[in-house]
């Protein structure tokens, strides 16, 4: 993501009109960067939402990475997991794919998987309140709860040295693993620019 520092979201770095042959792919929402690039009158191509195949194929590839599937077609004892996924109220987002395949791939009884897909909220806020609820049993309220006010509270965000810094200051009721929190949110997090 680009930083807001110097101003850099009026474009004004980049070069106007660009030399030939070069090419800039720039990904936004509609904000600040947006408006500059339409008053340049730089080509637009609107992205639009995913397909259920196109979402269908995201899950069979996340959970590919990790040696797993889901069933696709009824089956007997299991039923069909991806349909049950794909019937979810915000199955339409990336985002909510991503999270919803990060705690599949943690689930560990897969005769219960099914029941475990129908049990999990169809909308994002509720789905990450379990998300935030796991994390905080497996790596301990204090930690998960500093952690995540850090990087929520950080405009620039942090480097894992600095949030190791920080979170050695902080009494813990438990001892604090920053690192293994981190492989926990990795899917959720992204690298910065440095």
């Amino acid at each position: 993501q680009m930083s807001s520092q110097d101003d850099a979201h009026r474009m004004q770095w980049m070069p106007h009109p660009l030399p030939p042959n070069v090419r800039v792919v720039i990904s936004t929402l509609p904000h600040r960067c947006l408006d500059q690039l339409r008053k340049r009158e730089c080509p637009e191509h609107l992205l639009l939402a995913l397909s259920e195949e196109e979402r269908r194929e995201l899950v069979r590839l996340f959970l590919g990475k990790r040696h797993k599937k889901l069933t696709e077609h009824e089956d007997p004892f299991l039923g069909n997991q991806m349909g049950i996924l794909m019937g979810k109220q915000e199955s339409s987002s990336p985002l909510y794919v991503v999270a919803i395949c990060e705690e599949l791939c943690l689930f560990g009884v897969y005769e219960k998987l099914t029941e475990f897909i129908r049990s999990l909220p169809g909308a994002i806020p509720p789905l990450f309140e379990e998300v935030v609820g796991r994390l905080e049993k497996d790596h301990g309220r204090d930690l998960v709860s500093t952690a995540l006010s850090l990087i929520q509270s950080a405009q620039n965000g942090l480097l894992e040295e600095e949030m190791i810094a920080i979170l050695d200051r902080v009494p813990m009721d438990t001892e604090s693993n920053f690192s293994r929190l981190y492989n926990s949110l990795q899917a959720f997090l992204t690298k910065g620019q440095g």
